[in-house]
């Protein structure tokens, strides 16, 4: 993912409703953030430009990442166990929730906001 590409993943961001998670714009955002995640992770091992975390700090992302990862856990803790049932009977519903684990993505993409240089 280029910087262009990461600035305009990054500028669409948004927050969902609980009742939200596991729809298409859900995953499709989702999907976004685990792409900006590895470019992240890539752009700060090879220590090249940082495009990604700068971009999200300057565009005002954080708070977006920090609202979905309290949601998912929300999800987690308070909708599933009361759905377990019927969530379960739709196991490619389950699968995709489960496989597109945004709290993974966001738990992982903080590290590497707390190494971004312009941060500090």
């Amino acid at each position: 993912m280029d910087a262009s590409e990461a600035e305009s993943v990054i500028q669409g961001l948004c927050t969902f409703s609980l009742r939200e998670i596991g729809n298409s714009r859900w995953t499709s955002q989702h999907v976004s953030l685990q792409k900006l995640n590895i470019q992240a992770h890539r752009n700060v091992a090879s220590r090249g430009d940082e495009y990604v975390m700068e971009a999200l700090v300057s565009h005002d992302k954080i708070c977006v990442l920090i609202h979905e990862l309290i949601l998912i856990d929300i999800f987690k803790r308070e909708v599933i166990p009361k759905i377990w049932k019927v969530f379960i009977q739709d196991e490619m519903k389950a699968y995709s929730i489960l496989k597109h684990h945004l709290e993974d993505v966001l738990v992982d993409q903080l590290p590497v906001l707390t190494d971004l240089r312009t941060a500090l």
